[in-house]
């Protein structure tokens, strides 16, 4: 007697095609899912596998070519029975089924099912050119049509998607997966199924899996992601569930080495900008409203103040000299109000430990997070500044020196007798009182040896 395995999801059609066939002297077993008959067939080779073509998980069509690919299992007469067979526009000469029966009458049905049973090579033949055994007795109904455009859509869709997508049931065993997943994993598709997670992803340690699984099954909307490696790529699996009723869920796999070769040269690029910002002669701020939300190093050596001081103060302001407060805060609102401003000028600071800091700030206009900020550089110019006040004073005592010195010059009238000189009114005065009206100069008055000697002849002489 002929062994018969039937599949349908259907249990009462199920039910009525076991009592039929028995009835027709068939030894016949049944299952409820494709993994169900898959695990029988192991255990328990059937002649023929009678399958239904429309089940959720592992559908007719699928079990067909698993089946196909065994080469264990590829002698077993296949059947594949459908009702959708009217309206589903499927070439069956491509799904290496032996004979595709469609879902009518029931009494019509078994006969035919019973037909192609004992006329395998006929049944076979008439299939390879697409022939659909009972198509007479059923007719096409439009919202199946629907739905099954509507599925294929879906089908496409899944088909085409970058991520791996991968059905688990409750059992944790894969009963789904799309194009993506068996390229990820490296697996034939009829090998894929069937197979726990742990199984198929080895580089993942169990207990990680473990929790993964129940974390969605205590309701999680989603469970922690997982990393890891498959050759030189980089994976990321999380799951979520399918519904409330813990009827399983799915596995979504995504290759995610572009993003971290990305984030990567991100992070080093990030890394670069910051050895650099931190290192460069002016310290930088970033103010937004009346915060500060960026400073680098040099500026926290420039304030004698460590980072979170200057971003948790509350008024930054306060750093600035009183004297130079208002100026700068207003320079800083227009700025962010996008009035004009000058884009550098100069004020003091208050460092902690006293004193007082020249720096000069050049500011930009920028976008932070969303809202307007100002960039500023800030240079400490103490030194710099130092020296100009320095040379400004002492300029300026020079200027109230010059103002001071009486200075002559040009020709002057003098007497070549007496010695006296025309001042400017026409009047004729002594020399020492020209000079010292002039410059300042005081004098005193002695005599020269020579003329001691023309005054006083030899007594000049003595001392």
């Amino acid at each position: 007697m002929k062994k018969i395995l039937v599949v349908d999801n259907n249990r009462m059609f199920l039910r009525f095609l076991e009592k039929a066939l028995t009835e027709r002297g068939y030894v016949v077993s049944t299952a409820d899912t494709g993994l169900e008959a898959l695990s029988k067939m192991e255990r328990d080779l059937p002649d023929i596998l009678l399958a239904d073509y429309v089940m959720p998980h592992i559908d007719g069509k699928t079990l067909c070519r698993i089946v196909r690919n065994n080469r264990r299992m590829d002698s077993v007469f296949i059947v594949l029975v459908s009702a959708v067979a009217a309206e589903d526009a499927t070439d069956i000469t491509v799904l290496d089924a032996d004979a595709f029966v469609a879902k009518g009458p029931m009494d019509q049905m078994i006969q035919t099912i019973d037909y192609v049973i004992n006329h395998p090579a006929e049944a076979t033949e008439r299939c390879r050119k697409g022939h659909v055994f009972g198509i007479d007795c059923v007719m096409s109904r439009d919202i199946t049509s629907e739905l099954l455009q509507s599925k294929q859509h879906l089908e496409l869709i899944l088909d085409r998607m970058t991520e791996g997508v991968m059905e688990i049931d409750n059992a944790g065993r894969i009963v789904y997966a799309n194009p993506k997943a068996v390229l990820y994993t490296g697996r034939n598709l009829y090998d894929l199924l069937g197979s726990h997670l742990m199984d198929v992803f080895p580089q993942i340690r169990p207990d990680k899996i473990d929790r993964l699984l129940k974390t969605v099954e205590g309701g999680s909307e989603n469970g922690p992601d997982l990393m890891f490696a498959i050759g030189d790529r980089l994976m990321e699996l999380r799951a979520i569930p399918l519904d409330d009723e813990g009827s399983g869920y799915l596995a979504i796999l995504d290759d995610v080495t572009p993003f971290k070769r990305l984030e990567g040269l991100l992070r080093q690029q990030k890394e670069r900008y910051r050895i650099l910002i931190d290192n460069v002669g002016a310290g930088i701020l970033v103010a937004q409203g009346l915060k500060l939300v960026f400073v680098n190093a040099k500026l926290t050596e420039i304030l004698d103040r460590s980072q979170s001081e200057l971003l948790e103060e509350s008024d930054p302001f306060s750093f600035i000299h009183p004297d130079d407060r208002e100026m700068v805060f207003q320079n800083h609102v227009a700025r962010i109000e996008g009035r004009e401003a000058p884009a550098v000028y100069t004020f003091r600071l208050v460092p902690p430990g006293g004193g007082v800091l020249w720096v000069e700030a050049a500011n930009v206009l920028i976008e932070w997070q969303g809202h307007p900020a100002t960039l500023n550089f800030i240079t400490d110019i103490t030194e710099r500044k130092t020296m100009e006040l320095d040379r400004e004073r002492l300029i300026a005592e020079l200027q109230k020196a010059l103002g001071q010195i009486k200075v002559m010059h040009g020709l002057l009238p003098i007497c070549s007798s007496c010695k006296k000189i025309r001042d400017d009114k026409g009047d004729w005065v002594v020399i020492e009182r020209y000079v010292a009206d002039r410059s300042g100069a005081e004098f005193s008055h002695s005599i020269c040896p020579s003329c001691r000697k023309k005054l006083y002849g030899e007594i000049g002489d003595k001392p």
